[in-house]
């Protein structure tokens, strides 16, 4: 009989995510782009849940309690096969902000002309100021009226305009370098998205254009912490507040490179995205669709344009809590403290961020909901329920991107390995059940042969193919399971290592 190593065997059907538990203008227009495309609703409601982010970062956070503020800002990543229409949703549902990027450019268009023409003639006086202090007092230059103290006054009017840049805006970007993002984010009041089906940014954050991992301004990004950037140019830029938002699909084997990075690991960078494991539709798509609804789409175009007006604020508003939000959020939180943390110890990193990532998708349910008025409002009871079921949707498919990569083992794996260790320390081929619980019984949770750790670990090693259980009926009395380890495994594990 073989035996199946302790690797996924399969995976099981994952959650579905939770589309009820969206404002009913996401959840309509979610459903609408899935029967339209053709696609899984796993696909899209991140790809909406990025794109409301994006808009409002920076300008909302959120408190859950006293001394904590999360800002509205997600790292959303997908893991589709090729094939999938990855890029017909990202064009359906990141359309409107393109509109209202163009729409903002054409306006400021009189204005990026005027600040470049009077940063031109500033810089060509001063050159040339600068140059006829450098032949004053030279046989034959001409006399030029002009003093240092002058080229001073035009120098610091300079750094002023430029401090003051007007530019285009650059609400998304997509194949961009560390170096150009810090750049356009220092154009862009600290923030910017990026939006990419290709799952490119990894190979760029991993040093595809330098010789070192570049990961900074992602880390900082996702909590806005300060960043500066030193420039080979000599030029410093500093960003006080950054703020990112990722939404990103990628095929399978981008994800495990990027997972087995080292640094992007040990650094936090992969426990700061959401997951989403969508199970594939290709051969399963219908022809004949139903178009999306154009005041369905409407209405999402209306919201993200409303939302990106927040922009305009001088200052950010925050979101608090109602007292029944509060109580449903602080059980919520004991929960991932009490149970999670033990439970998940090999994803610990991740675990540690779900909270925080859960009222971070509540702030932005509750703008959705109240728009511009979100901060005169407190977070209803119901608003922190369906975060609540989405975060857990995000935790089950984080689970699985773990398990998959092969660094977090479900409970049952890792009742079967401690069993398994156990049998292998006693030196023998054969035992008792009851033998091996007598191995097993310092391990909390392995108290007797009915214990749930104790047979779901044998399930899993019987499953695998590891052992056989029989009953020995000789004894005469009643009978006794006899666990024999498979002689495939046996061959294996004392084969010497060459």
């Amino acid at each position: 009989m073989p035996f199946v190593p302790f690797m996924p065997i399969s995976a099981k059907r994952l959650l579905l995510f939770p589309w009820e538990h969206l404002p009913s203008i996401l959840m309509t227009y979610s459903r609408q782009i899935e029967e339209s495309l053709q696609v899984v609703n796993e696909m899209v409601s991140p790809v909406l849940l990025g794109a409301v982010s994006m808009c409002i970062q920076g300008e909302y956070y959120i408190t859950p309690k006293a001394d904590w503020k999360e800002p509205l800002n997600l790292y959303t990543l997908t893991v589709n096969n090729p094939s999938e229409r990855k890029t017909p949703v990202f064009k359906e549902i990141l359309n409107p902000i393109y509109e209202y990027q163009d729409k903002v450019n054409t306006k400021r268009r009189p204005l990026i002309t005027e600040y470049q023409i009077r940063k031109s003639i500033l810089s060509r006086k001063i050159e040339s100021g600068l140059r006829a202090l450098g032949t004053k007092g030279t046989k034959g230059a001409k006399a030029q009226q002009i003093s240092e103290d002058e080229i001073i006054v035009m120098q610091n009017e300079l750094a002023d305009l430029e401090e003051n840049a007007v530019g285009p805006v650059t609400l998304l970007a997509d194949d961009v370098t560390t170096e150009a993002l810090v750049k356009l984010m220092n154009e862009n009041h600290d923030r910017i998205a990026i939006a990419s089906a290709e799952g490119g940014i990894f190979g760029m954050m991993a040093g595809r254009y330098s010789s070192q991992p570049n990961i900074d301004i992602f880390l900082k990004g996702y909590s806005g912490e300060s960043y500066t950037s030193h420039r080979v140019s000599g030029r410093v830029e500093t960003l006080k507040e950054p703020l990112l938002t990722l939404i990103l699909m990628v095929q399978p084997t981008v994800l495990m490179e990027a997972l087995g990075n080292r640094e992007f690991r040990e650094r936090g960078l992969m426990a700061r995205f959401l997951y989403s494991m969508p199970e594939s539709k290709v051969g399963k798509r219908r022809y004949r669709t139903m178009a999306i609804d154009e005041n369905v789409r409407k209405a999402f175009y209306d919201l993200l344009n409303e939302l990106l007006e927040c922009r305009k604020w001088e200052h950010p508003k925050t979101i608090y809590l109602s007292e029944e939000a509060d109580r449903l959020g602080e059980a919520f939180y004991n929960e991932i403290e009490t149970t999670l943390f033990s439970e998940y110890e090999e994803m610990c990193d991740w675990i540690g961020k779900l909270y925080g990532q859960t009222m971070r998708i509540t702030g932005i349910l509750h703008v959705v909901k109240y728009r511009l008025k979100s901060a005169e409002v407190k977070v209803e009871a119901e608003t922190m329920k369906d975060a609540i079921a989405i975060g857990r949707f995000y935790l089950e498919h984080a689970k699985a991107v773990f398990i998959s990569s092969g660094m977090y083992d479900p409970p049952e794996v890792k009742n079967a390995k401690y069993i398994l260790s156990r049998i292998d320390s006693a030196g023998k081929n054969q035992l008792s059940k009851n033998d091996i619980l007598k191995l097993c019984r310092k391990k909390k949770g392995f108290e007797t042969v009915t214990s749930e750790a104790f047979t779901t670990g044998l399930g899993e090693l019987r499953r695998r193919g590891y052992i056989k259980i029989e009953k020995d009926k000789s004894t005469g009395g009643r009978p006794t399971e006899i666990v024999t380890l498979n002689p495939l495994y046996l061959e294996q594990r004392d084969r010497p290592n060459i």
